[in-house]
């Protein structure tokens, strides 16, 4: 059995084309789309697996701020995954290197009865 290096660009490339073509999730590349995916000449496409592999070795530990009133907010800044989006954003032509950016923190929470969510 051998192994297939796949490139950051090749794990993020799947990923977007699981919503871009209507998946909801990422296990929807595997289960739906590879049939289709597979058959673009030089798209090379990965595994549900090898995707949240991918995604997790971008991955960093929270920080956990308290507020004044003593509650506790895990907060992450995902300097790896940041790094690469703004790689993307210039390769792709919506960034320009040399240029000035203001790159804005905005969330939203939402409710969620899913496994491992966290009140906050």
């Amino acid at each position: 059995m051998y192994v297939i290096r796949l490139s950051k660009r090749e794990i993020v490339g799947s990923l977007s084309s699981v919503y871009f073509c209507g998946g909801d999730c990422v296990e929807d590349v595997t289960s739906h789309l590879m049939p289709h995916l597979s058959l673009h000449p030089t798209l090379r496409t990965c595994s549900s697996d090898t995707i949240l592999r991918g995604i997790s070795e971008l991955a960093t530990a929270n920080t956990t701020y308290t507020s004044d009133t003593g509650k506790s907010y895990d907060f992450n800044t995902a300097t790896k995954l940041n790094s690469l989006l703004v790689k993307v954003l210039k390769n792709t032509g919506q960034l320009v290197a040399g240029e000035s950016y203001d790159l804005d923190f905005d969330h939203q929470f939402i409710e969620t009865e899913k496994y491992g969510a966290k009140v906050t």
